[in-house]
């Protein structure tokens, strides 16, 4: 089966392209689809949940990426997968081609063959027609909004603007040196303090010959009340 699929993204076709050549950030915008291993830049595994009418498809597979074509902004993507409870098969090739509709929008064309076996082959190709139709609706609403937070996120970087305003504040602040300036005067080194050392007390001189002098007196003292005790001559 056949379906032919178109979305327009509000971006331009540059930036669209680029993001659809990052399957890592395409694969969680497509519902019930998530990115499980990378097997290389080109290889990719994963698994894909489907809600037909009442009953729900789970299909464990690959997706390579089989051809890029930078003039025409072409990507084709081959697909397989098996049911992870049954027996059923499904493999696609999608082709994504993009026509740029003005500066800042881009219509993505999705032309995908599809090959199913297995429970999910009794639904009919209107049924299916319209389960596509839902899927890629969802899936161009949620790359939009993906890709708009991404300009959103790169527009809050420091870029241009912040350059041109640090210029203007060093020009304001006298410039560089030898560029119509000077640089701000840097403010002077703060003194260590000064700490004068504090001198410990001259060591005072023991006077000796006072000392000297006084236990001699006192010895002479002494001898002379012991002869006068000898010389008078003691009452009877």
């Amino acid at each position: 089966m056949e379906f032919d699929n178109s979305f327009t993204v509000n971006a331009p076709l540059q930036r669209v392209w680029d993001f659809l050549l990052n399957v890592q950030e395409v694969a969680p915008c497509m519902p019930g689809a998530e990115l499980t291993e990378v097997v290389s830049d080109t290889e990719y595994k994963g698994t894909v949940k489907i809600k037909l009418g009442a009953v729900q498809m789970s299909y464990k597979g690959t997706a390579t990426i089989s051809q890029i074509d930078e003039a025409t902004h072409t990507v084709v993507l081959v697909a397989s997968g098996r049911e992870t409870r049954g027996t059923g098969n499904a493999s696609s090739t999608t082709t994504s081609r993009l026509e740029e509709e003005g500066p800042n929008r881009t219509v993505v064309h999705l032309t995908s063959q599809v090959d199913v076996s297995g429970r999910v082959a009794q639904f009919g190709r209107g049924i299916m027609q319209d389960v596509a139709s839902r899927l890629i609706g969802e899936f161009a609403r949620n790359l939009e909004a993906k890709m708009m937070s991404q300009e959103h996120s790169r527009a809050a970087e420091p870029g241009l603007d912040d350059e041109d305003s640090g210029a203007a504040t060093m020009e304001a602040e006298g410039g560089p040196p030898g560029v119509g300036g000077s640089t701000t005067a840097k403010p002077a080194p703060v003194p260590a303090p000064r700490y004068s050392p504090v001198s410990a007390p001259e060591p005072q001189p023991i006077r000796v010959l006072p000392l000297v002098t006084s236990v001699a007196r006192s010895q002479v003292a002494r001898g002379l009340r012991r002869l006068a005790s000898l010389v008078e001559p003691s009452d009877h």
